[in-house]
C-alpha cells in the first residue's frame, strides 16, 4: 500500500510540471524560423494578413495606420519577420516582434530627425 500511495504521490507532483514543460516547448516557436511565402503587392489591409497566414504567425495593426499603404510582393522561404520587413520596404510602416508573445506589430515608422544636430558644449 505504501508503494501505490509514494507512486501516486509522485505522479500528482510530477504531471502538472510535464503539462508546463510541453506547452512551453510548443509554444516555443523560433522566431527565425523559415515559412514559405507567396504574397503579391498590394494594399497592406489585405496583404499583411495573407502573409501572416502563411507565416503561421499572429499579427496586429490598426486599420488607420495601413489604410492607403501598399506593400512589396514577397515570395520565398524566410523568417516572418523577414518577409514583413521586405513587404513593408519604401513605406511608411515598420514591424516589430512582441518578445513574450510572439505576436508582430506593424506601426508607423518614427519620422527621421531633420534640421541641423545640435552638440553639447565642451
Amino acid at each position: 500500500m505504501m508503494k501505490v500511495l509514494s507512486r501516486l504521490h509522485f505522479l500528482k507532483r510530477v504531471c502538472p510540471l510535464l503539462v508546463v514543460l510541453l506547452v512551453a516547448c510548443s509554444n516555443g516557436e523560433r522566431e527565425d524560423a523559415l515559412r514559405s511565402f507567396e504574397v503579391g503587392e498590394g494594399l497592406a489591409l489585405e496583404t499583411l494578413k495573407h502573409a501572416a497566414d502563411q507565416g503561421g504567425v499572429d499579427i496586429v495593426f490598426s486599420a488607420e495606420v495601413v489604410k492607403g499603404v501598399q506593400t512589396r510582393a514577397i515570395e520565398g522561404t524566410l523568417p516572418p519577420e523577414q518577409a514583413f520587413l521586405r513587404m513593408l520596404e519604401d513605406s511608411p510602416l515598420t514591424v516589430v516582434r512582441h518578445r513574450e508573445s510572439g505576436v508582430y506589430l506593424i506601426q508607423r515608422r518614427l519620422p527621421e530627425p531633420q534640421g541641423e544636430s545640435i552638440q553639447a558644449p565642451n
